[in-house]
């Protein structure tokens, strides 16, 4: 038996691949601190304390349900507000940035750290 890493015929070779994941995750990793501090900077200035995001399924199979902010700007509406957050694709090692509603930014960021979480769970 041999240890091909690719698929014979495909086009596909499995180290590459590899690499091209591996650079993902870490410009994912590096893109989180900046957006955690970008997203809790706009939340500080509305006087929001806390916000809640419900998940409803299980790993990698479900959606949020909402968020619900609290503070003394917890009436804020989370979708009148906007704030500017990197983003990462795959196999593109460009950063980019992007500007968000914080309600879809929080979703943003809740399905990336999730995504990290599952992915550390698979090593």
């Amino acid at each position: 038996m041999t240890d091909d890493t690719s698929m014979s015929g495909s086009g596909f070779e499995s180290a590459s691949w590899f690499l091209r994941d591996q650079e993902f995750v870490r410009l994912c990793a590096s893109t989180l601190s900046d957006n955690k501090t970008a997203l809790f900077d706009v939340l500080a200035s509305a006087r929001i304390d806390t916000v809640e995001v419900t998940f409803n399924g299980y790993a990698d199979d479900g959606q949020i349900d909402g968020a619900i902010a609290d503070g003394e700007g917890g009436g804020t509406d989370l979708e009148g507000v906007n704030v500017k957050i990197a983003r990462v694709e795959w196999g593109n090692q460009i950063v980019t940035r992007q500007t968000l509603s914080v309600k879809d930014a929080i979703e943003k960021l809740v399905y990336d750290l999730l995504e990290q979480t599952l992915l550390r769970m698979g090593e």
